[in-house]
């Protein structure tokens, strides 16, 4: 592999752009999200979380053609425990042309926290992207407040 492979951008992002001449447009560059848990203050089963759907973009960048570079994006959750978001092998032009890598992940916010992704490629840690996630719980007088067209007031 490459002694030059280089990441220069690797984020989430609300929405991205790939250009026919290979310019990636990225708008809003997020790095933290607030949900809100709908069940009543003594449930917290995994199934009242939201699924999250987070946009990525990541770029790739060598000054030599490289083939079959094995890429990994692996999540740590606030608690420790990890799990691998997804994996992908790409070609690199060289050059120092960007192979844009992007996507949607499927988040269940099972911990409120910094979430760190790292960008692996042939094993190593490449580069790394941080999210904060924030569950809030809607607490019964919320959900009534909203049943009967009320929304919450402000204090």
């Amino acid at each position: 592999m490459s002694d030059t492979l280089f990441i220069p951008y690797a984020v989430f992002c609300d929405d991205f752009l790939e250009a026919a001449d290979g310019t990636v447009t990225i708008n809003r560059i997020i790095d933290k999200i607030e949900c809100i848990e709908k069940s009543g203050p003594l449930l917290r089963r995994r199934g009242d979380l939201p699924v999250l759907q987070i946009k990525y973009a990541v770029c790739f960048k060598s000054d030599e053609p490289i083939t079959g570079l094995q890429t990994e994006l692996r999540c740590t959750r606030p608690s420790g425990r990890q799990f691998v978001a997804g994996t992908k092998t790409l070609d690199l032009a060289g050059d120092y042309k960007g192979t844009f890598l992007s996507g949607e992940l499927s988040l269940r916010p099972e911990d409120n926290g910094w979430h760190i992704f790292d960008v692996l490629v042939s094993g190593l840690v490449k580069a790394r992207m941080v999210l904060n996630v924030s569950v809030q719980r809607q607490t019964s007088t919320e959900k009534l407040g909203v049943a009967f067209g009320f929304g919450t007031r402000e204090k």
